[in-house]
């Protein structure tokens, strides 16, 4: 899910849903090209990713104030992040106006519902 980005995806911010470490959330940054990992949590499926449901709701929340993303999985906040002051200058201005989201590698991901609240 892709949460801020310029218009050519050079800088962005993503949370990943992932079947590794039996299921997990992965906050990623992009900067100038670059992807660097800022936030991982696994363990979501104890008995593997066998165990995972079929449907999942994946929500990633920006708050106004104060550069705090908090990660949610099925409706349970899961993690949070701080963005750095740099990572604010960086991701809070008016160039970084996309979102949405994507799959990676698999050819029978579908999505539903998807909600965008500038």
């Amino acid at each position: 899910m892709l949460l801020n980005a310029n218009s050519a995806t050079s800088d962005a911010l993503t949370l990943s849903w992932m079947s590794t470490g039996n299921g997990s959330l992965e906050l990623w940054k992009r900067t100038g090209g670059t992807w660097v990992k800022l936030k991982s949590v696994s363990g979501l499926y104890p008995g593997g990713i066998a165990t995972a449901p079929a449907s999942a709701v994946v929500r990633l929340e920006s708050q106004s104030t104060g550069g705090i993303i908090n990660m949610y999985l099925d409706g349970v906040l899961r993690d949070t992040y701080t963005l750095t002051s740099a990572e604010q200058t960086t991701f809070k201005n008016a160039t970084h106006t996309y979102a949405g989201i994507g799959v990676d590698n698999n050819a029978t991901v579908t999505f539903d519902g998807f909600r965008y609240y500038p």
